[in-house]
């Protein structure tokens, strides 16, 4: 097979030069490394596009806006329902069942949710 061209290159998709016998590569965070017999390629995500990781709240572990966790977040939106659950007596095993996800979600969710709420109240 022979070697693509630096034009034929850029008209692959990435999957295609990963499958490339010929091409030797590397990554370094967000940017893939091609090396050629004629030269080194070099693919990465533009600057300012709409790729941007979205910013993670450290103590809650959920997408925050700027004022804190978002309202959609599975934090806000489940949080309010096992704490109910919760005070009507039913185990997280239970509440799992109920909203059908795992026994340690509810575990996780339910901390955070009361971290979030105690720190809300303290403000």
């Amino acid at each position: 097979m022979a070697i693509p061209s630096p034009r034929d290159i850029m008209k692959m998709t990435v999957r295609q030069l990963l499958d490339d016998p010929n091409l030797e590569f590397h990554k370094k965070g967000s940017v893939l490394i091609f090396s050629t017999p004629d030269g080194v390629i070099t693919i990465q995500p533009p600057k300012g596009g709409k790729a941007k990781a979205a910013q993670t709240d450290i103590v809650t572990g959920c997408k925050r806006g700027p004022k804190g966790p978002r309202a959609d977040s599975r934090i806000m939106t489940l949080g309010p329902k096992i704490i109910e659950l919760r005070d009507q007596g039913k185990t997280q095993r239970e509440i799992g069942q109920i909203l059908g996800i795992s026994t340690p979600y509810v575990s996780n969710l339910e901390n955070r949710y009361r971290e979030i709420t105690e720190a809300a109240q303290q403000e």
